[in-house]
């Protein structure tokens, strides 16, 4: 599945493979080296069949489908099985391992530069708009503490418990966490992502957030809606809670 130098591959199964390859295609010329004395036996007859397929496809101008790729990737498995031994008692591990760090980050840095944008879009809009409407020493509610808990002068209540250990143990203990917490702590405001209120499951942790809805709105009805931060409209919308009652 080759592509231009610089361009990424288009596919889901080519952003993959383009990682495997990283030690893969390495390892396939060693074992092309390995294996051509011996290109007599039957493994190694296996293998280059296996890769006539692919030659195949490529002479002839085949439209790529995925599963055409089964065959002549177990080919190119097989070859590079045996290279292997070789990569890792030699400099070429070292040079893969370049590749692997050079690819990843190529590979993979859109998708965190847009994460980063995302989240300092939600979570430093939560920070900021806290950081004017809370007073010092309020008490939040929330999971994503991050940027929040730093700027913010406010007591956290962590939803995941790494800083509050007592919600930890209260979230072993099974469904309803949510509001048995909130109603020990009493928090002044609940950062809390839009689908941890609509659905059973919370967002990360052990334990169903409510017993039931009714449980759920009990809750509800003591906190109204202040705000709503979200780059993307949608489950993951953050609602800020402010609380009434």
């Amino acid at each position: 599945m080759p592509f231009p130098l610089g361009v990424p591959p288009g596919t889901q199964e080519g952003v993959h493979l383009f990682l495997v390859a990283v030690v893969l295609a390495p390892a396939f010329a060693l074992g092309m080296r390995a294996l051509w004395p011996h290109r007599e036996r039957a493994f190694a007859r296996a293998a280059g069949v296996m890769l006539l397929v692919m030659a195949g496809y490529s002479a002839l101008g085949v439209s790529y489908f995925y599963w055409y790729l089964a065959v002549p990737l177990a080919g190119v498995a097989l070859v590079a099985a045996a290279g292997l031994p070789s990569l890792t008692r030699g400099p070429a591990l070292y040079v893969a391992l370049a590749c692997f760090l050079a690819g990843m980050w190529w590979g993979t840095a859109p998708l965190y530069i847009g994460r980063s944008q995302a989240e300092t879009q939600d979570f430093g809009g939560v920070a900021d708009w806290l950081q004017v409407h809370a007073r010092p020493g309020q008490k939040v509610m929330l999971e994503p503490i991050g940027i929040i808990g730093w700027t913010c002068p406010l007591v956290v209540v962590d939803e995941v418990g790494l800083v509050s250990p007592e919600v930890t143990r209260r979230r072993m203990q099974g469904a309803g966490w949510y509001s048995d917490v909130a109603a020990a702590e009493r928090p002044d405001w609940l950062v809390v992502r839009r689908r941890e209120l609509e659905s059973d499951a919370g967002f990360a942790g052990a334990g169903a957030p409510f017993r039931s809805v009714a449980e759920r709105d009990s809750l509800l009805v003591r906190y109204t809606r202040a705000t709503v931060i979200a780059s993307t409209p949608g489950p993951t919308e953050l609602w800020v809670l402010a609380r009434v009652r």
